[in-house]
Protein backbone atom coordinates (compact mmCIF):
# COMPACT_ATOMS: atom_id res chain seq x y z
CA UNK A 1 0.00 0.00 0.00
CA UNK A 2 0.72 3.46 -0.52
CA UNK A 3 1.80 5.60 2.79
CA UNK A 4 -0.42 8.31 1.79
CA UNK A 5 -3.33 5.74 1.34
CA UNK A 6 -2.20 4.54 4.87
CA UNK A 7 -2.79 8.37 6.27
CA UNK A 8 -5.47 8.87 4.85
CA UNK A 9 -7.58 6.41 5.27
CA UNK A 10 -6.91 6.29 9.52
CA UNK A 11 -7.10 9.92 9.15
CA UNK A 12 -10.59 9.30 7.86
CA UNK A 13 -11.77 6.60 9.93
CA UNK A 14 -10.39 8.19 13.32
CA UNK A 15 -12.57 11.15 12.68
CA UNK A 16 -15.12 8.39 12.20
CA UNK A 17 -14.55 6.56 15.18
CA UNK A 18 -14.66 9.65 17.19
CA UNK A 19 -17.75 11.49 15.67
CA UNK A 20 -19.53 8.30 15.56
CA UNK A 21 -19.33 8.42 19.47
CA UNK A 22 -20.53 11.95 19.60
CA UNK A 23 -17.04 13.82 20.16
CA UNK A 24 -16.90 17.43 20.53
CA UNK A 25 -15.11 19.22 17.14
CA UNK A 26 -11.94 18.58 19.36
CA UNK A 27 -12.25 15.13 20.17
CA UNK A 28 -13.39 14.66 16.05
CA UNK A 29 -9.83 16.27 15.16
CA UNK A 30 -7.99 14.61 17.62
CA UNK A 31 -9.58 10.91 16.41
CA UNK A 32 -8.41 12.27 12.89
CA UNK A 33 -4.57 13.26 14.06
CA UNK A 34 -4.51 10.46 15.69
CA UNK A 35 -6.11 8.07 12.98
CA UNK A 36 -3.62 9.63 10.33
CA UNK A 37 -0.90 8.86 13.17
CA UNK A 38 -1.53 5.22 13.68
CA UNK A 39 -2.31 4.73 9.60
CA UNK A 40 1.60 6.04 9.37
CA UNK A 41 3.28 4.13 12.75
CA UNK A 42 3.40 0.89 11.10
CA UNK A 43 6.10 1.86 8.04
CA UNK A 44 7.85 2.86 10.73
CA UNK A 45 9.74 -0.56 10.56
CA UNK A 46 10.54 -0.19 6.62
CA UNK A 47 14.45 -0.55 7.06
CA UNK A 48 14.12 -3.75 9.93
CA UNK A 49 11.85 -6.23 10.19
CA UNK A 50 9.23 -4.99 7.52
CA UNK A 51 5.27 -5.85 8.24
CA UNK A 52 6.08 -8.18 11.13
CA UNK A 53 7.67 -5.06 13.97
CA UNK A 54 4.93 -2.94 14.18
CA UNK A 55 2.42 -4.30 11.54
CA UNK A 56 0.94 -6.67 14.35
CA UNK A 57 -2.08 -6.52 16.99
CA UNK A 58 -0.06 -6.27 20.10
CA UNK A 59 2.18 -3.03 18.54
CA UNK A 60 -1.21 -1.33 17.44
CA UNK A 61 -2.47 -1.59 21.37
CA UNK A 62 0.69 -0.71 22.95
CA UNK A 63 1.27 2.66 20.52
CA UNK A 64 -2.72 3.33 21.13
CA UNK A 65 -2.29 2.84 24.95
CA UNK A 66 0.89 5.58 24.50
CA UNK A 67 -1.14 7.78 22.42
CA UNK A 68 -3.91 7.80 25.05
CA UNK A 69 -1.51 8.19 28.31
CA UNK A 70 0.40 10.85 26.18
CA UNK A 71 -3.08 12.71 25.29
CA UNK A 72 -4.24 12.69 29.14
CA UNK A 73 -1.09 13.73 30.30
CA UNK A 74 -0.82 16.76 27.67
CA UNK A 75 -4.33 17.75 27.67
CA UNK A 76 -5.61 16.25 31.09
CA UNK A 77 -8.50 15.94 29.50
CA UNK A 78 -9.83 12.18 29.76
CA UNK A 79 -12.44 12.41 26.60
CA UNK A 80 -9.51 14.17 24.28
CA UNK A 81 -7.36 11.14 25.56
CA UNK A 82 -10.15 8.02 24.73
CA UNK A 83 -10.77 9.50 21.59
CA UNK A 84 -6.66 10.13 20.28
CA UNK A 85 -6.03 6.29 21.61
CA UNK A 86 -9.50 5.15 19.63
CA UNK A 87 -8.46 7.33 16.49
CA UNK A 88 -5.05 6.14 17.22
CA UNK A 89 -5.49 1.92 17.31
CA UNK A 90 -8.25 2.18 14.29
CA UNK A 91 -5.31 4.02 12.21
CA UNK A 92 -3.21 1.35 12.80
CA UNK A 93 -5.54 -1.86 12.62
CA UNK A 94 -6.66 -0.24 9.27
CA UNK A 95 -2.95 -0.27 7.94
CA UNK A 96 -2.58 -3.90 8.75
CA UNK A 97 -5.81 -4.84 7.20
CA UNK A 98 -4.92 -2.95 3.98
CA UNK A 99 -1.31 -4.23 3.81
CA UNK A 100 -3.12 -7.95 4.47
CA UNK A 101 -4.37 -7.55 0.85
CA UNK A 102 -0.68 -7.79 -0.46
CA UNK A 103 1.25 -10.62 -1.26
CA UNK A 104 3.28 -10.70 1.52
CA UNK A 105 1.22 -10.44 4.48
CA UNK A 106 1.59 -9.06 7.65
CA UNK A 107 2.98 -11.25 10.72
CA UNK A 108 -0.36 -10.25 12.93
CA UNK A 109 0.39 -12.50 16.00
CA UNK A 110 4.02 -11.29 16.46
CA UNK A 111 6.15 -11.85 18.71
CA UNK A 112 3.98 -14.91 19.49
CA UNK A 113 4.26 -16.10 15.58
CA UNK A 114 6.10 -14.61 12.52
CA UNK A 115 3.95 -16.10 10.41
CA UNK A 116 2.63 -14.08 7.77
CA UNK A 117 -1.42 -13.68 7.42
CA UNK A 118 -3.16 -11.96 3.83
CA UNK A 119 -6.58 -12.17 2.61
CA UNK A 120 -5.58 -11.31 -0.89
CA UNK A 121 -2.56 -11.51 -2.87
CA UNK A 122 -2.27 -8.47 -4.46
CA UNK A 123 1.36 -6.40 -5.09
CA UNK A 124 1.47 -3.17 -2.49
CA UNK A 125 2.59 -0.62 -5.78
CA UNK A 126 -1.00 -2.03 -7.59
CA UNK A 127 -2.35 1.55 -8.67
CA UNK A 128 -5.53 -0.09 -8.74
CA UNK A 129 -5.48 -1.26 -5.21
CA UNK A 130 -3.70 2.05 -4.19
CA UNK A 131 -6.42 3.44 -5.94
CA UNK A 132 -9.18 1.67 -5.05
CA UNK A 133 -8.42 2.46 -1.36
CA UNK A 134 -7.70 6.26 -1.98
CA UNK A 135 -11.09 6.38 -3.47
CA UNK A 136 -12.90 4.73 -0.61
CA UNK A 137 -10.68 6.67 1.96
CA UNK A 138 -11.95 9.90 0.10
CA UNK A 139 -15.70 8.59 0.60
CA UNK A 140 -15.23 8.20 3.66
CA UNK A 141 -13.75 11.41 4.66
CA UNK A 142 -16.62 13.15 2.52
CA UNK A 143 -19.73 11.05 4.44
CA UNK A 144 -17.70 11.98 7.79
CA UNK A 145 -16.99 15.37 7.30
CA UNK A 146 -20.92 16.30 5.62
CA UNK A 147 -22.28 14.12 8.16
Amino acid sequence: MNRKVHVVLGASLGALVSTSLGASSLDGLVGLVWGAIGGYVPDLDLRRQHRILLHNILSAVVFALAATLAMKMLLGNLSSAVHGGLGYIVGHLSHILADMSTKKGVALFYPYSSKLYRIARWESDNEMLNGLFAFLAALLAFSVLVG
